[in-house]
């Protein structure tokens, strides 16, 4: 059991300008709330696109201004490497795992 305050998303499949929106419709109204971590588990994300990256970005810079930390998981290996060519992959928290996160 998370802590009050603690949310795990999970998107799945594409992340890209066609879809951003629906996670941003998620995230939304967990902004509103005193969260205090937000955890983006990325075990079924696919593909992820510069409009998918901007809206994790944007979450992560609107959580700091509260304290709030935003954090991912499960990154697979393509998802992963978008990060590192757009070199953002040391300024976002990523585990390999919850478990990893839990420790």
């Amino acid at each position: 059991m998370r802590e009050p305050g603690v949310y795990i998303l999970q998107p799945k499949g594409r992340l890209d300008s066609e879809t951003y929106r629906i996670l941003e419709q998620h995230i939304e109204p967990l902004l509103a709330t005193a969260t205090k971590t937000l955890i983006f588990d990325m075990t079924h994300l696919d593909y992820i696109s510069i409009a998918g990256i901007r809206i994790l970005v944007k979450t992560k810079k609107d959580l700091a201004k509260h304290w709030g930390v935003s954090l991912m998981t499960n990154l697979k290996s393509q998802i992963k490497k978008v990060f590192e060519i757009i070199n953002a992959i040391t300024h976002m928290g990523i585990f390999g795992s919850i478990n990893k996160i839990d420790q």
